[in-house]
């Protein structure tokens, strides 16, 4: 299984939006997804896992100074449960090492339990709630807020 990182281009979007509508109840638009791919400047970091060579999950983050948040991550569901998320994640996480980053944070919704078992197998904490953060069926859902020093996860 050979997977690889690359950034994430114009030309990625009609994969990303599919995969966002298979996954996600309230996917990202294109224009949110071209403005983040413009923002590099601004700290922020878009990719494509590729598998073999063929797209299989994106992920949106930004960097700033030495914090770095996961705003998106998503892995298309024909292969998830396989362990390429953790493969993902990891990758994502030494970049992000790389570039200077000695925090890492995200928000899950708090009924994703398969993602927040990823998270803390990566090393991540939960560490707060957002009340009513996401927009959910019936009303709204729970943030659950994680964390991790990469500093002393290197170590």
């Amino acid at each position: 299984m050979h997977t690889r990182l690359r950034p994430m281009t114009a030309a990625d979007l009609p994969t990303v939006l599919a995969t966002e509508a298979v996954c996600y109840p309230e996917p990202w638009s294109q224009r949110l997804f071209e403005d983040c791919i413009e923002a590099r400047s601004k700290g922020y970091r878009c990719h494509m896992l590729l598998l073999e060579d063929a797209s299989v999950g994106h992920a949106v983050l930004t960097l700033i100074a030495d914090e770095a948040e996961l705003l998106n991550f998503c892995l298309h569901p024909s292969h998830q449960a396989r362990g390429l998320a953790g493969v993902f994640l990891a990758a994502l996480i030494a970049e992000l090492s790389e570039q200077g980053a000695a925090k890492i944070f995200l928000e899950v919704r708090r009924s994703n339990a398969p993602a927040r078992r990823l998270y803390r197998a990566a090393g991540l904490q939960e560490i707060g709630v957002r009340k009513n953060y996401y927009p959910a069926e019936g009303g709204r859902e729970d943030a659950v807020l994680m964390g991790a020093d990469l500093i002393s996860a290197a170590s």
